[in-house]
């Protein structure tokens, strides 16, 4: 399955998750074991944890574009799309003061935010 899968080399950050995400779009069959066989390490100067660059935007790309690995209303659409809008706020709330994010992509995180928000409430 994973011959011809390539880590996205334009993504920074969210291409482990594409890459996932590509690879059960390959799989016939899944299935779910107990054990927990991967472990994730958040390190002190990491690009997760480092102060606003361009960098951090390409986790909304990355979530983008699984987002359109995955059929409307399937659970893997859902998950990413969930997992788009959170990013979209933790962007937001972490570097709406960054200048170059407020000009740069503080209107196109913010909509992306709204579009997810809307998707989810209730209807009136």
């Amino acid at each position: 399955l994973i011959a011809d899968l390539r880590f996205n080399k334009e993504l920074t950050i969210g291409e482990d998750a594409l890459f996932l995400a590509e690879l059960i779009k390959k799989s016939i069959k899944i299935k779910i074991i107990p054990n927990i066989l991967y472990h994730y390490i958040e390190r002190d100067g990491s690009e997760l944890l480092s102060c606003y660059n361009e960098n951090k935007i390409t986790e909304v790309y990355a979530w983008e574009k699984i987002s359109a690995l995955f059929s409307a209303e399937t659970k893997g659409f859902i998950s990413a799309k969930a997992r788009l809008g959170n990013v979209s706020r933790k962007l937001i709330v972490k570097y709406s003061d960054n200048s170059l994010f407020k000009e740069k992509y503080l209107d196109y995180v913010f909509q992306i935010f709204n579009n997810m928000v809307s998707i989810c409430s209730p209807s009136k």
